[in-house]
């Protein structure tokens, strides 16, 4: 088979050079004409028993399959409902398989064909990993690329990365000073710097009435929420952390109440903390939902509890668990921007989510439903400790990190997209007959939760170069397909989160959705904003570019 651009050494392997590779991201590419839908092992009496997630997921709505007659390798729908393929000794022959050799399942404008399925490694360049599907007439080769050492994301790579992406197609700073939602003046003047004009008149009729609504205890609406986010508003809108009505909000903030069993953490306000804490005090179930409609249940607080603070805890999806840990990630935010990092109920905090971490039995951080349902014990973390961001752990094995990131072992690698579990992917077209595959949706145990906390601990001055901020940052590209591409998440919002790490890794992820960001810029320079709706979204992208100090260079004419 022609590989065209894909070339191949002596001994016939793919090498996918890095220039091939930085221009994944560059082109909208569509889905692949042709895709593995399932994967299986050739069986006794020449038959393939597929997983039944298969039946239901790339096989959905089919009896089963059968042969068709006369049509080589072509499958047809029919047998015994999805339990088995049933193959002729003639089929197998021609597809040169034997027990237990994998085969697979590929679907190709509408028609199914059965196929032998070898895995061979890529030669590649790639930090990370990589995998391409080669699509033959009876065999699908697999290439599979893993370079999971950190050491690979050198200056030189960076830069390459950066030259490589080019610059935005149009300037955003022109669409950003259009922007006239009084909701978004606090983050359009934190980026800017200053606003003038009517908006600088507006920025102060909204401070104002926020300042207006401040309760005599010093909270917003006794709620470690609104107080957090209000104070932030302000932070945003230039006033100082020392003015008097911010120093009230911090009083009110560490003297609120905290879980039972979680010291340091904070809940949503006062009257729903006691009735939380009343439930697990009494070891009542936590919640009067039934199970299969909690998700329903918590989607719909958190919209209620943050819709006007998702810019502060951007949308990295939904906030599973409200009551603790986003109320504790943005009260963090919240007092360490009022440089409150050695405050006993902030290292208490920080003691707790570190402690907790260390004994949950996954790589993937905070998970809120988790905390949400644990009780630690009620010992209280020694402020004399202070906060140790070293003292987390190091995931320890393969499949500590099988999920959570794509920087994994070459044995990692192979296990997860050359098994007969692993076939949950979107096939992207590459010419040639060779797809990239990208995963559909987020496979990480790395959630909203994780990722609101680490951005507010990104703001403590002892986090940075820690093991925590590395942990961060594979968190963070467990979430990323090797496209540069979010598949569960908003580019803005993941921007956002690794420009507060400074982990090469973070800024490796950034530069690596600089294509797709470029290439789905308007033409008003924005992303999300149009004519009838304005998105902080745009703040948020442009923030995170001047925060890794690379917007003056894509802004077209800038400083190269």
């Amino acid at each position: 088979m022609a590989t065209g651009r894909f070339g191949r050494n002596g001994e016939g392997i793919i090498e996918f050079s890095l220039d091939d590779w930085l221009g994944l991201g560059a082109v909208d590419r569509s889905h692949n004409d042709e895709k593995v839908v399932a994967i299986g092992k050739l069986g006794e009496g020449d038959s393939v028993v597929l997983p039944k997630v298969h039946w239901s997921r790339g096989l959905k709505g089919l009896p089963g399959l059968v042969p068709a007659p006369g049509h080589g390798n072509e499958l047809v729908s029919g047998g015994d409902s999805g339990k088995a393929i049933h193959l002729t000794p003639a089929l197998v022959a021609g597809l040169g398989a034997q027990q237990r050799d994998l085969l697979c399942i590929t679907v190709a404008n509408g028609r199914y064909f059965i196929k032998a399925l070898t895995c061979r490694e890529l030669s590649s360049e790639m930090p990370g990993w990589v995998v391409l599907d080669e699509f033959q007439e009876t065999q699908v080769v697999r290439w599979w690329s893993s370079n999971p050492d950190l050491s690979g994301i050198s200056d030189g790579l960076l830069e390459r990365m950066l030259t490589a992406a080019g610059a935005l197609r149009y300037d955003p700073m022109p669409g950003l000073a259009k922007l006239r939602d009084a909701s978004l003046l606090p983050a359009k003047r934190e980026l800017l710097g200053v606003l003038v004009g009517e908006d600088d008149s507006r920025l102060s009729a909204y401070m104002a009435d926020l300042l207006g609504k401040q309760a005599e205890n010093g909270s917003w609406q006794d709620s470690a929420v609104t107080t957090a986010g209000d104070m932030i508003r302000l932070l945003q809108s230039g006033v100082p952390p020392e003015d008097e009505a911010i120093q009230r909000g911090v009083a009110w903030l560490e003297q609120s109440a905290e879980p039972v069993g979680m010291p340091g953490l904070f809940l949503y306000d006062q009257d729903r903390g006691e009735e939380y804490n009343r439930r697990k005090t009494a070891g009542t179930p936590l919640l009067d939902v039934p199970g299969k409609k909690q998700r329903a249940f918590f989607d719909k607080l958190s919209q209620q509890y943050f819709a006007q603070f998702l810019d502060l805890l951007p949308k990295t999806g939904k906030a599973c668990e409200p009551h603790t840990t986003w109320p504790t990630a943005l009260a963090l935010q919240a007092l360490l921007r009022c440089h409150r990092g050695d405050s006993p109920r902030v290292i208490q905090a920080i003691g707790t989510l570190l402690r907790y971490r260390s004994h949950s039995s996954d790589c993937g951080g905070w998970c809120g439903c988790g905390i949400f349902g644990t009780t630690l014990d009620e010992r209280r973390i020694d402020p004399d400790l202070g906060v140790d961001f070293d003292s987390v752990k190091t995931p320890g094995s393969n499949r500590d990190l099988e999920f959570a990131t794509w920087f994994m072992t070459k044995a990692a690698v192979r296990s997860v997209v050359c098994n007969p579990y692993a076939e949950n992917y979107t096939c992207l077209g590459l010419g040639d007959n060779v797809g990239l595959l990208v995963r559909n949706r987020l496979s990480s145990p790395s959630s909203s939760c994780t990722t609101v906390l680490q951005g507010a601990l990104a703001l403590h001055p002892g986090y940075h170069g820690t093991r925590l901020e590395e942990l961060a940052a594979y968190e963070m590209s467990g979430m990323q397909n090797p496209n540069g591409d979010w598949p569960s998440h908003r580019i803005s919002g993941m921007l956002h989160f690794v420009s507060l790490f400074e982990h090469p890794l973070a800024r490796f992820l950034a530069y690596r959705s600089l294509p797709g960001l470029i290439r789905r810029q308007k033409e008003n320079g924005l992303w999300f904003s149009d004519e009838q709706t304005e998105s902080v979204d745009d703040l948020l992208i442009v923030s995170a570019l001047k925060r890794l100090g690379i917007l003056s260079r894509l802004i077209p004419g800038g400083t190269r």
